[in-house]
């Protein structure tokens, strides 16, 4: 192979390997969140508690977080909790 064939084929090993892994991390997120319903938690944000908005589970049904605390998570003023 000459360098070009190389480069390409490293660039798709490391485009499947970020792809694959992307998707364990949404079936791990999805797998928190049936979790969540199994425990009566679903719907709840796992920092301050409150009720997360309808349309915000609609949008993305695996979320952890109310509107305002994943603001505050992205700002880096609020530590990610672990479940």
């Amino acid at each position: 192979q000459d360098i070009a064939d190389r480069a390409a084929s490293s660039y798709t090993k490391e485009f499947l390997f970020a792809q694959s892994n992307n998707d364990r991390q949404l079936l791990a997120m999805v797998e928190t969140a049936l979790q969540r319903i199994r425990e009566g938690a679903f719907g709840e944000c796992v920092n301050c508690g409150n009720e997360i908005n309808a349309k915000r589970l609609e949008a993305v049904p695996w979320t952890r977080y109310c509107i305002e605390c994943q603001e505050k998570l992205e700002k880096g003023q609020l530590e990610e909790a672990h479940e």
